[in-house]
């Protein structure tokens, strides 16, 4: 990935950049890339509406392959919805 991200941004490498990825791992970033754009839809919408992060309550999706949002002791004031 991070070799990936290396040849994406730099000029005249754009041709040769390709990632080979098994499907499992190709679904992982898939999830991760609509949970990420959901995020900031939900983030464009607070921002319209006039709330804060505490009076609009932004949603994470839990990733089915258990991939961690962030460190456990940043989620302190986290809670699971169902």
């Amino acid at each position: 990935m991070q070799m990936a991200r290396w040849f994406g941004y730099r000029p005249d490498y754009e041709d040769i950049c390709r990632v080979y990825l098994p499907e499992d791992s190709l679904n992982h970033y898939i999830y991760i890339h609509e949970a990420i754009e959901e995020l900031r839809s939900e983030v464009r919408r607070m921002q319209v509406t006039g709330l804060t992060p505490r009076d609009f309550g932004l949603k994470v999706r839990q990733s089915p392959a258990a991939i961690r949002i962030t460190a456990a002791n940043k989620m302190r004031t986290a809670s699971l919805l169902r």
